[in-house]
């Protein structure tokens, strides 16, 4: 059976309402209309409500003209529907001439009094399935001693709070009582109320209810429900401030004095480095004294620099141009080749140079072009570099540049690349740009001892770390 509405109207009421010189007498107590029809559609369905209604209406007023009011016995009690479903409890007003509003409706204090109106709907009492619609009113309910439960007449002696169980006419709490409240399980009292500890995702700090959801060890402290330094951490400790973890220790950066460099703590003082491949004294340079074998038509100076981290910033760098560059003012362009580009392959032993390193042109990276030597160790800036991102650790900065005899020459210019004699010149190369069948390739050795030249180009670059 589908309960479509309860009529809780006295007799009275309904015919004044439709019929006002009418007048009917039936027993005390709602009316319910039921209706039996599983699958029934919508307009079907309002089609019989229609049609139910509108025969029943007319049955209750057939008898109008006579008979006597009708209510319920005072203090009396039944179940009722609250809005959204669950039951409730009406207790009879006092006179016996009307139930009064439908109380213990869960998140509710009380649903409106049997006949008003919420909305566009009407609120009737209903009794739920099970009840007696005809009891007797002389019924007299069984309270004493009971603050819950059935009352004997189909009603109830009252109803239990959120948390609470009836348990024999008595409300009780399975868990803790917290001043008039019933606390679930894992709720703590405090200060008269029910309180949840809130500790989902924190080792540490306050819980929320007076508590705790844990401490930190040690030195480390409680940061955001976290354990945790407030500066730097370094394995089991907390650095002070301005300290840095380096080799599993706490390290004090030593930068006083120092606008760029190593600050002794696998960092860099002012986020940037000067990487220095001389001393500033050129000594002598690498060239070729008449036409080689290859027949190059451009020459490369190139400088192996291993930096910090990748994507560093070419801040400035400045060169000790020999005679052939800087005095001849021969134009030159400038880039960098990445280390995974370069193919270098060892040599034999007793050779004069440490390795044979190739790649082709168009593995150059360009910074600038057309560039004219500076006054030798001159830094050239960003206003001429540009903004440059050096994508690798290992990088091989180049000087490219055409071969120009002059009238003296009988041959080849014979300074090309200068050397130094301060440093190893293993990671220092004289190239030349030539044909290798149809492909154009830039190889040649780097530096080591012959006839007393040992060195590396003097070039000098400043990088920054990445933003």
């Amino acid at each position: 059976m589908h309960l479509v509405r309860s009529l809780s109207l006295a007799t009275e009421s309904i015919c004044n309402r439709l019929l006002p010189a009418s007048r009917i007498s039936l027993p005390a107590g709602p009316v319910i209309l039921y209706l039996g029809r599983a699958g029934m559609s919508r307009t079907a369905e309002d089609a019989m409500k229609a049609l139910l209604m509108g025969g029943l209406l007319a049955a209750l007023c057939a008898g109008c003209g006579g008979g006597g009011d009708s209510g319920c016995t005072q203090g009396a009690t039944q179940k009722c529907l609250c809005i959204g479903g669950s039951e409730g409890v009406q207790v009879c007003k006092e006179g016996g001439n009307a139930w009064g509003p439908c109380e213990g409706c869960p998140g509710v204090d009380a649903v409106p009094e049997d006949g008003a109106v919420v909305g566009d709907a009407q609120v009737f009492a209903d009794l739920a399935p099970g009840n007696d619609v005809g009891a007797d009113s002389s019924c007299e309910p069984q309270c004493e001693g009971k603050e819950c439960g059935d009352d004997g007449c189909g009603g109830f002696c009252g109803t239990c709070g959120s948390g609470w169980t009836c348990d024999g006419g008595t409300c009780q709490c399975p868990n803790m009582v917290c001043g008039d409240s019933c606390c679930a399980a894992a709720e703590l009292c405090v200060e008269g109320a029910c309180c949840l500890p809130a500790c989902a995702g924190k080792e540490c700090g306050d819980d929320g209810c007076g508590g705790s959801c844990g401490t930190c060890e040690g030195e480390f402290l409680c940061l955001d429900g976290k354990c945790g330094c407030e500066f730097a951490q370094c394995q089991d400790k907390c650095c002070a401030q301005g300290q840095t973890c380096f080799q599993d220790g706490c390290c004090d950066p030593q930068c006083e004095g120092k606008e760029c460099g190593d600050d002794g703590c696998g960092g860099l003082c002012n986020g940037c480095l000067d990487i220095v491949y001389d001393d500033g004294k050129t000594e002598t340079a690498y060239g070729y004294s008449s036409e080689p074998d290859q027949k190059p038509d451009r020459i490369a100076c190139v400088v192996r620099f291993d930096l910090p981290v990748a994507d560093m910033k070419l801040a400035r760098g400045t060169a000790g141009w020999m005679w052939g560059l800087y005095n001849l003012q021969i134009p030159f362009d400038l880039g960098y080749v990445k280390g995974s580009d370069m193919e270098c392959e060892e040599v034999p032993d007793g050779a004069w140079y440490k390795a044979w390193c190739k790649f082709t042109p168009d593995k150059v990276v360009s910074i600038a072009s057309k560039l004219l030597p500076v006054e030798p160790y001159k830094p050239m800036g960003k206003d001429v570099l540009g903004d440059v991102a050096l994508a690798e650790k290992t990088i091989y900065m180049v000087t490219l540049f055409d071969i120009v005899k002059t009238e003296e020459d009988d041959g080849y210019p014979i300074y090309v690349c200068p050397i130094d004699t301060s440093g190893n010149g293993g990671g220092s190369f004289m190239m030349s740009q030539h044909l290798d069948g149809p492909a154009t390739i830039i190889d040649g050795p780097s530096f080591e001892q012959k006839d007393k030249n040992v060195g590396v180009i003097p070039f000098r670059i400043r990088v920054e770390l990445p933003e």
